[in-house]
């Protein structure tokens, strides 16, 4: 037993062992919080307002309702509506529709004529964040006297990255408890423990110890963290005491099942060590690690079942599921790295056996490779779920993330494919032979490479909990209609706004190049023989060269009727078009349903990446698999190496994993932007998710990205219209029409 101490193939001291689970994984921790830290966007938004903002009634409804996009919190939601002279005009009744709980209702008294005010303030049920807002109507005589200001749907949402960050910890945490049920269940039992001494046993149960108290103690600590942030929160957004928002944020789900993981890991911690002796004596899989392994099944789900996936109109019982299992195959890749870095390589290092820590790297390659497949099923299916559309990527705060963590799991990959591919097939040769050469510094950068990997695989779980706190895009019902006709070399087309329902657009483009056309003026004529009405001149509104918008109201009844279109430009003859329209037929033919899922391109993308990966994945089992049965584990070849204590190696593989990461964020936030967004950006403008606006206008309740102007007049969706304002005003410090 002498010289043991020294390990022939990483040498680590005892000291070093012993404090490895805590103080090197705190250090891991908090570099990468450092991964993504823009603000995160998440929220129940608002879709539909009874009345409709800005509206002027005749007669007041009996209660005011707002749709939103996700299920409400009854006892943290609520709806305040002030009356002209500012007195109280809702009847304090506020609670969800019987029939949707995505709808929120209030009461409202009659209390004169004027403009009154809502103002409400929501927890979403689903994924347990914060909104609040407020619109204007107007009711009687008075309500012609509603200014622009009465229109705005103002849209605060509360979530930020620190509340990312409490759950990366909690994630962490968790996957720390699942490294001891790897190390313990999957690898130490695979090894001949008639050849194990009592003082080696003694160091492997000691380090899942660490581990399990570290596990526990990352469940605690971000648990508390997350509650005491999301009270906060909700602190500011109530106006009502700390202890008292307390109280009412543990009445929701969010809340609620925070509290449950907390419960439940401490559970684990509890029964670990009330029966850890009977597990580390047992020589087979026990009952024990069953209970332990269900104890954290229930906290995955539990997180899960808090999350955007609930709040899916697609089979939300099965999205969960899904977002349960995708997190799972993430912490068992990294749970498994873990209980090899932390746990099992330290140990085997000290035995000095080269055959034993070969046949533990190929086994936990194995697993990992079938850990790939189900990421990679998985993850299809929620990107499939919560993006929609390629589109989104970059113009939307999950797009983005969803590229950062991208981007973070290629590297993983890479490194995974290093290691098993090249690696890990040198450290079953050092079973049989010494090696020399680039075959020997291959093997001994494993004790870099695997913490690398762990580490890499940490900062993916910590971008996983920026996504679970961050809304995917929420589109509203959309519009297929389009007309279009050649006139004068130029291509005339009618569509509905893409922002704006509620308005036709018209598009002049130069019919061989397709470019926008310069028109002068813009004339729409507008005629129903059937009602005898007409001919009708629209208003029409210029937005962006060759872009002109008139209200989808000028159609004033149903019918058919006749478009006339005529664009008058400098140099050119007028151009001019007819387009027959049986309204509203024909346009609510062409609406499409944000939540009715078809089968296009983009899914046909994620299906064929997902079977890539699954195959790839087999692939790599199968080359686990045979170089596992290459190893002899009574095989008594040893193998000596000048190395690195172990805490060094994951030192370096943080900091390395944090450059990466740095790397990363910093081409999120420098490089990784449309177009729009730099204009904005160059030209004094802040992009932001907000809903769109116009001169103090709202023009759709859909919150999305937009250009804001310092002025917070305008909020452009549009690109063209932004370029246009730059065209129009290019002095104007606010870069917008005055």
């Amino acid at each position: 037993m002498e010289g043991w101490e020294k390990s022939p193939i990483f040498p680590i001291e005892t000291k070093i062992l012993r404090r490895l689970p805590g103080f090197p994984l705190l250090v891991i921790s908090v570099l990468l919080l450092v991964v993504n830290v823009s603000n995160a966007f998440a929220h129940a938004t608002p879709m539909l307002y009874e009345p409709a903002a800005a509206m002027a009634l005749d007669k007041l409804p009996p209660r005011v309702r707002i749709q939103f996009s996700e299920h409400i919190e009854p006892k943290a939601s609520s709806i305040t509506i002030y009356a002209p002279d500012g007195s109280r005009a809702d009847l304090k009744d506020s609670r969800p529709d019987a029939n949707d709980l995505r709808v929120l209702t209030v009461g409202v008294r009659d209390a004169g004529k004027g403009v009154y005010t809502v103002s409400w303030q929501v927890v979403s049920q689903d994924d347990g964040h914060f909104t609040k807002g407020g619109f204007s109507f107007g009711f009687g005589s008075d309500a012609a006297s509603t200014n622009s200001t009465a229109e705005q749907i103002q849209v605060e949402h509360s979530s930020t990255y620190s509340q990312a960050g409490a759950i990366g910890i909690e994630v962490l945490g968790q996957s720390l408890l699942v490294a001891f049920l790897i190390a313990m269940a999957l690898l130490w039992r695979r090894l001949p423990h008639r050849k194990i001494t009592v003082r080696q046993s003694a160091v492997f149960e000691r380090a899942c110890q660490y581990v399990v108290s570290a596990g526990i103690v990352f469940i605690v600590l971000g648990v508390i963290v997350f509650l005491i942030l999301k009270t906060l929160d909700l602190e500011v957004s109530r106006a009502t005491s700390f202890a008292t928002t307390f109280q009412t944020f543990l009445q929701t789900v969010d809340g609620r099942f925070a509290v449950y993981r907390l419960i439940l890991g401490l559970a684990f911690g509890i029964y670990f060590f009330a029966v850890r002796k009977s597990i580390f004596a047992s020589r087979t899989y026990s009952m024990h690690e069953g209970i332990l392994a269900g104890l954290v099944a229930i906290i995955l789900l539990d997180r899960a079942m808090v999350s955007h996936a609930a709040a899916s109109h697609f089979h939300p019982d099965f999205s969960i599921l899904m977002n349960a299992a995708h997190l799972l195959a993430k912490e068992f890749w990294v749970g498994g790295l873990m209980a090899l870095s932390l746990i099992l390589v330290p140990v085997i290092n000290r035995i000095g056996r080269a055959s034993w820590m070969a046949v533990t790297l190929t086994t936990m390659s194995k697993y990992i490779s079938a850990a790939l497949a189900v990421t990679a099923l998985t993850g299809a299916y929620i990107v499939w779920l919560h993006l929609k559309s390629p589109a989104y990527i970059l113009t939307t705060p999950w797009g983005r993330r969803f590229l950062v963590l991208s981007t973070i799991a290629t590297i993983l990959l890479l490194v995974r494919m290093y290691n098993q591919l090249f690696a890990e097939r040198y450290a079953v040769q050092a079973c049989r032979q010494h090696l020399q050469g680039y075959r020997r510094e291959a093997v001994r950068w494993l004790h870099y490479s695997i913490p690398f990997e762990m580490c890499v695989g940490v900062a993916l779980l910590f971008v996983t909990s920026y996504l679970i706190i961050t809304t995917p895009p929420y589109p509203s019902e959309r519009y297929a209609l389009e007309k279009h006709a050649d006139s004068q070399g130029a291509r005339i087309a009618m569509t509905v706004h893409p922002v704006e329902q509620k308005q036709f657009l018209i598009t002049v483009t130069k019919g061989q190049t397709g470019t926008a056309e310069p028109v002068t003026e813009m004339v729409v004529t507008l005629e129903n023989m059937e009602k005898n009405i007409g001919p009708i001149v629209a208003d029409t509104d210029e937005r962006f060269t060759g872009g002109f918008t008139f209200p989808r109201n000028s159609l004033s009844v149903p019918g058919q009727w006749k478009i006339d279109i005529t664009a008058r430009r400098n140099g050119a003859y007028d151009a001019a078009v007819s387009f027959p329209l049986n309204y509203p037929a024909e346009f609510e033919a062409s609406r499409i349903d944000p939540d009715v899922r078809v089968a296009g391109l983009f899914e046909g993308i994620l299906a064929s990446a997902a079977a890539a990966a699954t195959l790839f994945s087999l692939a790599l089992y199968r080359f686990a698999g045979k170089l596992s049965r290459q190893c002899d584990v009574e095989a008594s070849q040893s193998w000596s190496t000048p190395g690195f204590r172990i805490s060094k190696s994951i030192l370096t593989g943080a900091s390395a994993t944090a450059a990466v990461c740095a790397v990363i964020w910093m081409g999120d936030a420098l490089f990784i932007k449309s177009n729009f967004q730099r204009l904005c950006e160059d030209h004094g403008g802040s992009w932001t998710q907000s809903v769109p606006m116009r001169r103090g206008v709202t023009l759709s309740s859909e919150t999305m990205a937009v250009c804001s102007t310092p002025s917070n007049d305008f909020h452009f969706a549009e690109a063209r219209e932004f370029e246009y304002s730059l065209q129009k005003s290019p002095q104007s410090e606010e870069h917008h029409h005055q």
